[in-house]
């Protein structure tokens, strides 16, 4: 964990309002590192990813 994460999760513990806003943001943070590292292990590491759907 870098120092700027700790210092998050040292601001967010002392803010018990911010709790379930940070429990959100931080399952949104983990399913993107991981998207990301599966793609990376599968070689699509060039590939431009794109909301196609107003278009």
């Amino acid at each position: 964990m870098s120092g700027a994460q700790r210092r998050l999760l040292g601001r967010v513990a002392r803010r018990p309002a911010l709790w379930p806003d940070f429990v959100v943001y931080a399952a949104v943070y983990a399913a993107g590192r991981v998207s990301a590292r599966i793609k990376l292990a599968r070689g699509r590491t060039h590939v431009w990813e794109r909301d196609e759907s107003t278009r």
